[in-house]
């Protein structure tokens, strides 16, 4: 398995090391625990501890992978269970293929050295599954509308244990107008074209796909915002944090990066040039940016394909303005 070079950078040592202890055979071409990645049969099952600190996408890897190793699995988390909402969601979409496994952690200390029993033998029973609406690619619209001062209803937006939900909530703490009809499946902003936000403190612990929409909102809101609990943010597509520091500094924002945070006073921003650092997600926020400082530019806008391949047709068509423009030969 390889990827682009912001893949090559994204750590996988943890899950290789776990693949290994359960009886499969891979390791990093490149010995540094990063793609290419070199992955053979094998898996048997066992006892295993992995960090939760890093990804929640190596739970999620092994939950769905270990039910139909030959061998019963106990899935140990070292620590504290990083983005716990991802493996939720990965839980129940595994009970409704028919896998069992059963989840252990001490109810006064949650999502800390949680375990997963994992019977081995299983068999997948899936028939049919909806896919829920995607409540981090609606982020972006819903920040669109709230930064505009714009009214804008986003459709299916039913419950489901996403994460990422929580941005109507912080949307709402931030002063928005905004009702979520879960019954519908609506989200609704009603601007008044006026509108400014305010600053709040967001734990992003469970949240990390947020915290690019959430900088770009406290760039703009008064006041200042604390993002917190975010290092894991750093272990992305790149390092969040430092890019969005990176990114909206060259905007005019006061922003301080610390290791696990980030400390963002509100302000006017202007255009800019910027970098989109190959990651979708850093891409669309800084769209967001563009639509209230009088345009950006961005560079590696190709990203957007990896999660939302028609974002930029979806953002023109609740009113923003976006063109491609070719690069031009470096030559000419």
């Amino acid at each position: 398995f390889t990827g682009d070079e912001s893949i090559r950078t994204r750590p996988n040592g943890p899950l290789l090391e776990a693949l290994c202890e359960l009886g499969g055979d891979a390791f990093s071409t490149r010995d540094n625990g990063c793609a290419p990645l070199v992955i053979k049969g094998g898996l048997r099952g066992g006892d295993v501890t992995i960090s939760g600190s890093i990804s929640s996408q190596f739970i999620s890897a092994l939950l769905i992978a270990c039910p139909l190793a030959p061998q019963d699995t106990v899935i140990t988390v070292d620590g504290v269970l990083k983005s716990r909402p991802y493996v939720d969601i990965t839980l129940d979409m595994l009970q409704d293929a028919g896998i069992s496994i059963t989840v252990e952690e001490d109810p006064a200390k949650p999502n800390t050295d949680v375990r997963f029993i994992i019977s081995g033998n299983q068999t997948v029973k899936m028939r049919d599954y909806t896919v829920p609406g995607d409540f981090s690619s609606a982020s972006y619209l819903l920040a669109a509308a709230a930064v505009t001062g714009s009214h804008l209803i986003v459709h299916n937006m039913f419950p489901s244990r996403q994460g990422d939900a929580a941005i109507i909530g912080i949307l709402k703490d931030m002063g928005a107008d905004i009702v979520w009809d879960k019954d519908n499946g609506t989200v609704e902003i009603q601007g008044d074209g006026n509108s400014r936000l305010h600053a709040t403190t967001v734990d992003v612990s469970r949240t990390p796909d947020l915290v690019p929409t959430i900088a770009v909102l406290a760039a703009m809101a008064e006041g200042t915002t604390i993002i917190e609990n975010a290092e894991h943010v750093r272990y992305k597509e790149t390092d969040r944090l430092h890019a969005m520091t990176v990114e909206l500094t060259k905007m005019g924002a006061d922003i301080t990066e610390e290791q696990d945070r980030l400390i963002i006073t509100g302000g006017k921003l202007h255009g800019a040039n910027v970098h989109g650092w190959d990651d979708h997600r850093i891409v669309m926020s800084l769209t967001v940016a563009g639509m209230v400082t009088g345009g950006v530019t961005i560079d590696t806008a190709e990203s957007v394909a990896i999660s939302f391949p028609d974002f930029f047709e979806t953002m023109r068509g609740i009113g923003a303005v976006v063109n491609h423009v070719q690069e031009l030969d470096e030559n000419v």
